[in-house]
């Protein structure tokens, strides 16, 4: 990689720096050392200290930064072993199910579009059936009333059979005398 030239400003002082680093990065840490140096130069233990103090006392500070950073580091190491250890068996136990279910999208996209094919026949059987149920609900009212009828026209008959007897008895005890 080639190495990038910047002129910097640390603590007042003008330093030309060279590396690898972008601009961007160079800046960040520029920024963060001239805060460090500026922390010490503002507390209250530096009234009267020369800028080489000042430049140790910032050192020690990111040292301090630097050494907390490493144990949290270490820290997320010993908590991530165990993941990491696991995470190559699990990826393998993945990959194979994912091979072994490859085509369960295609199984499922298959059983959706024959539940909706179902779920159309349903409806269109509901309607036949709600079809059918009045044409029974409409003949069962024309065989009730044809019963009805039926009924009216027996007893007519009925009455007319009475009525017919009893002219006949007229009529023969006409004929008798």
């Amino acid at each position: 990689m080639s190495k990038n030239s910047y002129e910097i400003n640390i603590n007042g002082n003008n330093y030309l720096l060279k590396t690898e680093r972008s601009k961007e990065e160079t800046d960040k840490i520029v920024n963060y050392v001239d805060r460090e140096i500026e922390k010490a130069n503002n507390s209250l233990l530096n009234k009267y200290i020369n800028p080489t103090m000042s430049a140790t006392l910032a050192c020690l500070n990111i040292a301090d930064d630097l050494y907390r950073v490493g144990k949290e580091f270490e820290n997320l190491r010993e908590i991530s072993k165990e993941p990491l250890e696991k995470y190559e068996p699990l990826r393998d136990e993945f990959e194979e199910y994912k091979e072994k279910h490859k085509d369960a999208d295609q199984k499922i996209t298959d059983l959706l579009e024959k539940l909706d094919k179902l779920e159309t026949s349903i409806e269109l059987l509901t309607i036949d059936r709600d079809k059918y149920k009045l044409e029974l609900d409409r003949q069962n009212n024309i065989v009730k009333k044809a019963k009805e009828d039926n009924e009216i026209l027996r007893s007519n008959l009925l009455e007319q059979e009475k009525l017919t007897l009893q002219t006949k008895k007229q009529l023969q005890e006409l004929l008798k005398r």
